[in-house]
C-alpha cells in the first residue's frame, strides 16, 4: 500500500474465522481451539492495529451455517460463535472477553458485544454466514 501511494488508507479484515466442527481442514480446530485461536488473533490485530493501519476486524460467522444443496460440506460452515442451534459456543465467550479488554466504550447486538475503541479507531464486529453483511460494527 506504501508503493502505491495509500499507506494511509485503512485497512479491514472482514473475513476472520476457525471451525470447531466439519470437514478436516487446517482451520477445523475444534471447540476449545477456536475459543483459543479467536481471542488470541483479536488481541493480537488489537495490539498491531497502529503498525497495520487497521481500522476493523469482522469475525466470520456469527452462527454456523447447514451444509449446501447436495450435503457438500466445508469448514466455513463451522465458524460460527453459536452452534446451528443457536446456543453459544465457548467461542463467544473468547470473543466477547477479547472486545471487553479493547474498551470501555462497548455495545450490545443482541447476545454479542461489539467494541469500538475511540482512541485508535479500531472496529470490532460480526458477519452473518447467510448475509454476509455486518451485525455491528462502530465507525
Amino acid at each position: 500500500m506504501r508503493r502505491r501511494g495509500d499507506a494511509r488508507k485503512p485497512v479491514w479484515i472482514t473475513e476472520l474465522g476457525w471451525a470447531s466442527d466439519g470437514p478436516p481442514s487446517e482451520f477445523t480446530v475444534g471447540a476449545a481451539g477456536q475459543a483459543a485461536h479467536v481471542e488470541d488473533a483479536l488481541r493480537a490485530l488489537a495490539g498491531a492495529r497502529a503498525r497495520l493501519g487497521l481500522r476493523g476486524v469482522i469475525y466470520f460467522g456469527w452462527r454456523d451455517g447447514l451444509p449446501y444443496e447436495g450435503g457438500r460440506d466445508f469448514w466455513g460452515l463451522h465458524t460460527g460463535l453459536l452452534d446451528l442451534r443457536g446456543r453459544p459456543k465457548p467461542a463467544l465467550a473468547s470473543f466477547e472477553a477479547a472486545v471487553r479488554g479493547l474498551s470501555a466504550f462497548g455495545r450490545s447486538a443482541g447476545s454479542c458485544a461489539c467494541s469500538g475503541d475511540s482512541a485508535s479507531g479500531l472496529a470490532l464486529g460480526l458477519r452473518t454466514s447467510k448475509l454476509g453483511l455486518p451485525l455491528s460494527t462502530n465507525q
